[in-house]
């Protein structure tokens, strides 16, 4: 299969990329196509040194977002005649066989009569998967009803893994080949381009966040499958605070509470926001209640932990995305 590798990079995060573009050529990639979305490291000398020939840069001159990042990528790699398109982030390591098992799964399903642009396969990325279950990838699997991640019905078992994480471990997780999701990351994302054709382009009105999860949206909303590929694994090398925020159970209010970057936090809330009103519909009764309880929690965490700065950046956030105000704003710049 002729696979081109998209990302995304940013900062001065040279490293992280040269090591996950190495991983993919290793594996058998036909090429790549790197963004540079206003990296301060010389990507473009960089790449070319390392991969001339291979990988091709396109640079957006300052940093442009995830959205239009990805939107661009797909577009160049479409342009340069990619026939299959493997989404990375700069920091997804391929682990050994990733790329075949993908490849393998994809045209087993096509085999079996699924058509091209019905689906895509995606790799497991086991660092954000708290229970053995392939549905925790980079963002959980929403629960229906719920209110920017919070649903009261998980209490419980949030509780019961951080105080007996031992009653949670399942050996039978390993037996598990495939599990089909609603949304997910770019990131381990594998697809045929004419997926594309049916779906379109991410939506660069998200700007940063959330844009992965309305693009796959679209997938499964008209019928398209997503499927997760437990022996595709993939590991992330970089520690983030979008990572971060799932790893104990007052992680939804304390790492927003606690996030360093006010533009991150404003863009996450705003856009998942939007997702759960306007893409998901979640106007209901449970809805309401949730949202009702995680803005009690959220109040009162604000106030005893005095970040009240942040809290109304939450508060700003939230009220963008049922307003419908996306795109870029010139109060959050990045």
């Amino acid at each position: 299969m002729d696979v081109t590798v998209v990302t995304v990079t940013y900062g001065q995060r040279a490293d992280l990329l040269v090591r996950v573009l190495e991983a993919a050529r290793a594996q058998g990639a036909a090429g790549a196509v790197v963004i540079d979305n206003g990296a301060r490291d010389a990507i473009a000398e960089i790449i070319a040194a390392r991969f001339a020939g291979w990988a091709h840069v396109h640079g957006l001159g300052a940093n442009l977002g995830s959205a239009l990042g990805f939107k661009t990528g797909i577009v160049q790699s479409l342009a340069r005649g990619a026939e299959f398109i493997l989404l990375l982030d700069d920091d997804n390591l391929l682990a050994a066989d990733c790329l075949q098992r993908l490849c393998a799964h994809w045209s087993a399903r096509v085999a079996a009569g699924e058509g091209r642009d019905d689906f895509c396969v995606h790799a497991l990325r086991p660092g954000m998967n708290q229970t053995g279950q392939a549905a925790a990838l980079y963002l959980p699997e929403p629960r229906r009803g719920s209110f920017l991640g919070f649903h009261i019905a998980e209490i419980p078992f949030k509780l019961l893994r951080r105080l007996a994480p031992a009653l949670l471990s399942s050996g039978r997780a390993s037996a598990v080949i495939v599990t089909g999701v609603s949304v997910a990351p770019y990131g381990g994302m594998l697809f045929h381009r004419d997926v594309i054709d049916r779906i379109g382009l991410p939506d660069e009105a998200f700007f940063l966040y959330v844009d992965d999860y309305e693009f796959a949206a679209r997938l499964t909303a008209g019928g398209g499958k997503i499927y997760v590929v437990h022996d595709a694994v993939i590991h992330d090398i970089d520690t983030t605070w979008g990572s971060a925020k799932h790893e104990r159970y007052s992680a939804l209010f304390t790492a927003r509470l606690e996030a360093p970057n006010p533009s991150k936090l404003y863009y996450a809330v705003r856009n998942l926001t939007y997702f759960e009103v306007h893409v998901r519909a979640r106007k209901s009764a449970c809805y309401l209640l949730n949202k009702i309880v995680f803005l009690t929690i959220l109040t009162v965490m604000a106030l005893r932990k005095r970040r009240l700065a942040q809290y109304r950046t939450m508060l700003k956030g939230m009220r963008d995305g049922r307003r419908k105000n996306l795109g870029m704003n010139q109060a959050y710049q990045l």
